[in-house]
């Protein structure tokens, strides 16, 4: 303890480093607060006040790897280093006294972090036990774990033989951890087909989706993986930290540095296990651009094929930790075929699948095309399989599936991905299933089918959604509305789209203007992962709607009748007519790219200037409201 105390008041009494801690601390907090009057006071400012306070915590690291090997490697500076080995248990003393220090005054600035973060939501929003546990790991990981990795990374770098190469190394490390290597790790893909995104990945501490519209329903990332990661670069660091400075301790030489070292490998084996990651940046192999670029990449090309047999009911068990596991049980009619077709999303492997004895059952899985072969009367076959999807997750900190989404088996062969639309069709089948639905998660579930027990469900619809994270539910009209809580606005003015009454107001607009007739019973707000196919945004199914939001229904089911650049017209004169800034910023940016998106607004563009906005719009709904087949361009450039 009196080591510590030394310690505590040498760094006081270092000023540079001293005055930088404090100048950086004060300054993240001011950053911090000086966000808060730009927004409503709401329970999404919260969520923006999360990252905010994320966004510094990399700089933050890099600052703690540099005050680290300054404050340590005075030992050496100082010709101490050497009277320190000759004492018994002195360096040890001094680095784990020197380390302790820096982690008590990160320790101190998180917990003023999770304060600042947990008053303002407190006064400000409906409390959700859930979302401040939410915080309080986003906190700990963040504003505390990854700068204390950094400050073993520094402590460990004391140990080269010259400090100008403990400077080079610092530089290095800042430069490997930064966003310099994803930009490098999208370069060498796009122009030279090398990947080098599993090296990006591990090197990256920035918390993913900062840069991104927030996925209400998940928050920030806390995902097992980067808590991995985070062991892994930590553990490494005090391997090498151990290994000098118990060299001269036999006991403590063996078991130390080996035991740190098992611990870091095992850190790496969690961290490499297959998991459902969320993530919205440039990784072509992770996030919101992996299917276009999966499916831009397969060279053959599967017809569809209708099943020549029906399904009658399905029991689903699903398990949801790192990622899906699930047991499919199908009952099927057609008992005496060869072979049945199945459509199941690639990225959920097959590992067997039996009939209702138990017995094995042959068959293929090729890309999202599932074939089982039987030469006996089959009424059931379970298939039992695990997995991921990029933009559809299902793992310990939310779920997002989505009826569209084929991540269970059906029946037949269908095409999922519209390439067109960077996004997934409309897969829902016409008819109607008995479903008994099980899930083993710790969160709680929501599903379109009537709820029997703890996470069970069942019923009858012709298709399956599952979502779970930051939600709520509200009964409107009975009719269930799942939602995001930190969606909702509670400090917007009351004709503002995120408050509860604005979007139950488009709700009913919407059943009674599009859907008189149909028995919805639930409405369930879905992630909102960058989706740009409509059904993404909204689909309807027999008995319930996935929506990105409750707010613009009305606009994405229009936005439905059109495919292709149709669609991508009718959306640009909507900007036009609704957003017009909005539309000039796309314009400008279109004029300097190359792509038929953005040919397609420069050529309406030049019409409407031409020929003015009224002719041009007026023409356009014609065309919109018709069953005219010409492209988008076909039908501009007929404009006279």
């Amino acid at each position: 303890m009196e080591l510590f105390k030394l310690q505590l008041k040498r760094f006081i009494k270092n000023k540079i480093l001293f005055v930088l801690t404090a100048i950086f601390v004060l300054a993240s907090i001011v950053f911090m607060l000086l966000q808060l009057p730009g927004v409503s006071s709401s329970s999404s400012s919260s969520l923006r006040l999360l990252s905010q306070s994320l966004l510094v915590s990399y700089p933050l690291a890099i600052l703690c790897m540099f005050i680290s090997f300054e404050f340590l490697v005075k030992a050496k500076t100082n010709n101490a280093y050497e009277y320190l080995v000759s004492l018994r248990s002195a360096l040890p003393s001094y680095y784990i006294s020197g380390i302790s220090v820096l982690a008590l005054i990160i320790m101190v600035y998180s917990t003023v972090v999770f304060l600042m973060n947990v008053i303002f939501y407190i006064a400000f929003s409906t409390v959700y036990i859930e979302y401040i546990i939410h915080i309080f790991l986003n906190v700990l990981l963040n504003s505390f774990l990854i700068p204390l990795t950094f400050i073993f990374i520094g402590a460990a770098l004391t140990f080269v033989k010259k400090r100008m190469t403990g400077y080079a190394l610092i530089i290095f490390i800042c430069l490997l951890t930064s966003p310099v290597l994803t930009v490098i790790g999208t370069q060498l893909h796009s122009d030279a087909g090398v990947n080098i995104f599993k090296i990006v990945d591990l090197f990256d501490f920035m918390p993913p989706l900062l840069n991104w519209t927030p996925i209400y329903s998940f928050g920030y990332s806390v995902l097992p993986y980067r808590f991995f990661k985070t062991g892994f670069f930590a553990f490494l660091a005090i391997t090498v930290i151990t290994r000098f400075i118990y060299k001269n301790y036999r006991l403590s030489s063996k078991i130390a540095a080996p035991a740190s070292l098992f611990i870091s490998g095992l850190m790496l084996f969690l961290y490499v296990q297959p998991a459902s990651i969320v993530t919205l940046g440039l990784n072509p192999y992770n996030g919101c651009h992996a299917d276009q670029h999966y499916y831009n990449g397969i060279d053959e090309i599967y017809e569809e094929k209708v099943a020549d047999f029906n399904i009658i009911s399905y029991k689903l068990d699903f398990i949801i930790k790192n990622e899906l596991t699930a047991a499919a049980e199908i009952q099927v009619s057609a008992k005496d075929l060869c072979d049945f077709q199945f459509t199941l999303y690639h990225g959920y492997v097959i590992t067997k699948i039996t009939n209702e004895k138990g017995e094995e059952l042959r068959f293929t899985q090729k890309s999202d095309y599932v074939t089982v072969y039987s030469n006996k009367n089959l009424e059931k076959l379970i298939m039992y399989y695990h997995g991921s999807a990029p933009r559809f997750f299902a793992n310990r900190q939310g779920v997002s599936l989505p009826g569209y989404f084929p991540f269970y088996p059906q029946k037949g062969f269908r095409n999922i991905y519209n390439k067109d639309e960077y996004g997934f069709d409309k897969f829902t089948q016409t008819d109607t299933y008995s479903f008994d639905v099980s899930v083993d998660s710790k969160k709680k579930v929501y599903c379109n089918l009537a709820k029997t027990g703890d996470n069970t469900f069942s019923g009858i619809s012709n298709s399956l959604t599952l979502v779970s994270g930051l939600y709520d539910s509200y009964i409107h009209n009975n009719i269930e509305i799942v939602y995001p809580y930190m969606l909702i606005d509670k400090g917007a003015a009351a004709d503002e789209s995120f408050t509860m009454d604005k979007m139950l107001s488009e709700a009913d607009k919407f059943l009674t203007n599009r859907l008189d007739g149909k028995d919805i019973k639930r409405i369930i707000c879905v992630a909102n992962m960058n989706n740009a196919s409509p059904f993404e945004r909204l689909c309807v199914y027999s008995d319930h709607i996935t929506a990105i939001a409750l707010n613009s229904l009305d606009y994405y089911y229009e936005n439905q009748r059109f495919s292709g650049d149709k669609r991508r017209l009718y959306e640009y004169i909507d900007i036009y007519k609704n957003m017009r800034q909005a539309y000039d910023t796309r314009l400008d940016m279109a004029k300097s790219e190359k792509s038929e998106q953005a040919k397609l607004i420069v050529l309406l563009d030049e019409k409407i200037k031409l020929l003015g906005e009224t002719p041009v719009i007026e023409k356009a709904a014609e065309y919109f409201n018709s069953e005219d087949n010409r492209s988008a361009f076909e039908f501009l450039e007929s404009l006279r």
